[in-house]
C-alpha cells in the first residue's frame, strides 16, 4: 500500500469531496446526476449500512479516490452477495496501486460482512481495469449484464 494511504468506510464530513469524485466519474461515463443528489445518496449509504458501503481513499488528508459497494441477495449465491457499484481514483493518483488496494479493501469488507461473492462491472474497452480485475481473481461471466432503468438517472449516450 502507498505510504500514507488510509481506506476507511466514508464519514458524513467526505461527503462534499466525495461527490466531486462522484460527478467527475459519472461525466466520464456519461451518467447524468447532480452534486445534491450524489450527496444526499451518500449520507443516506452513511446512515444506513444495510444498503452498502462506501470506501474512501485518503492520502495525505486528501480523498484520492473511493469505491462503492452495495448489497444484494440472490439464490444462485446462497444469499447476500455485492456489487462493486463504483470505483474511482483521481488521475493524478491513478498508477500508483490505489485501485488494487480499494479492491483488496472491499473484498476484505465483505468477507467480514457474510458475503458470498463480490461482482462488477467492466467497460468492454476498459483493458487496462479487466485486467486488473483477472489479476484479482475476478472472472468474465457468460452471461450479458441487462438493465432495464425505472427512474430519472440515464445515461447521456451509449
Amino acid at each position: 500500500m502507498p505510504d500514507g494511504l488510509l481506506i476507511r468506510a466514508a464519514q458524513h464530513g467526505d461527503v462534499a469531496a466525495l461527490a466531486e469524485q462522484v460527478a467527475a466519474l459519472h461525466a466520464h461515463e456519461h451518467i447524468v446526476s447532480t452534486p445534491a443528489r450524489c450527496a444526499q445518496h451518500l449520507h443516506t449509504l452513511i446512515d444506513h449500512p444495510e444498503l452498502g458501503c462506501t470506501l474512501v481513499l485518503i492520502e495525505s488528508g486528501a480523498l484520492v479516490g473511493y469505491c462503492l459497494l452495495s448489497w444484494c441477495f440472490s439464490l444462485e449465491f446462497d444469499g447476500r452477495f455485492a456489487l462493486l457499484d463504483e470505483l474511482y481514483i483521481a488521475p493524478e493518483f491513478r498508477g500508483g496501486g490505489r485501485a488494487r488496494h480499494a479492491i483488496e479493501a472491499a473484498i476484505e469488507h465483505c468477507r467480514r460482512a457474510g458475503v458470498s461473492a463480490l461482482r462488477l462491472e467492466v467497460a468492454n474497452d476498459n483493458h487496462r481495469a479487466a485486467e486488473l480485475y483477472r489479476r484479482l481473481d475476478f472472472r468474465a461471466e457468460t452471461r450479458q449484464l441487462m438493465t432495464r432503468r425505472l427512474g430519472a438517472n440515464q445515461r447521456t449516450s451509449e
